[in-house]
């Protein structure tokens, strides 16, 4: 089963790769339950920081029971978005979240 504190751990170095152009220009901002905080800035700095963003562009919220099984299983997050599993206040960015899942 997927970690959601070692996926953005491993995160960082493929976000200051620069691998994730689609999704350039934008911070998106990951609160997850039972893991912490973490801030993907693909804006200013190409990181990923443990810890909450002054002004993301996106914030995901979830638990990580749900996050972790969204990593086993990137299909399943629009069904948990459906359910209420995990919320987006940005739907339009939220969408390009499948780069970072892939």
């Amino acid at each position: 089963m997927a970690d959601t504190v070692e996926y953005f751990t491993a995160l960082k170095s493929k976000v200051e790769n620069g691998d994730f152009a689609s999704a350039a220009g934008s911070v998106f901002q990951f609160n997850i339950d039972g893991a912490g905080s973490w801030s993907v800035d693909l804006k200013d700095a190409n990181t990923v920081t443990e810890g909450e963003h002054a002004s993301p562009d996106c914030t995901i919220t979830a638990n990580k029971d749900t996050f972790d099984s969204i990593l086993d299983d990137p299909n399943s997050a629009m069904t948990h978005f459906m359910s209420g599993n995990i919320t987006a206040d940005n739907l339009g960015l939220a969408m390009q979240l499948q780069a970072f899942l892939a």
